[in-house]
């Protein structure tokens, strides 16, 4: 799931991005679960990409140690 992930710092705190291999999108249940959107595919067609947003690095540790 969490395949080629990505931290970025924003105005409004830190962007989460994975895009994992998947081409049937089954893997929407299991980000959908780890409170992951569904985004704009950014890379491959068969990479669709997920993002989740947190208001500061403290926050993205805490939900990371829980997944």
């Amino acid at each position: 799931m969490f395949d080629h992930p990505e931290l970025y710092k924003c105005k409004k705190g830190y962007v989460f991005i994975v895009s994992p291999y998947a081409p049937d999108g089954r893997l929407d249940t299991l980000a959908m679960q780890n409170g992951l959107a569904c985004y704009n595919r950014l890379y491959d067609p068969d990479a669709k990409t997920y993002i989740k947003q947190f208001s500061d690095k403290y926050e993205f540790n805490r939900w990371k140690k829980a997944h």
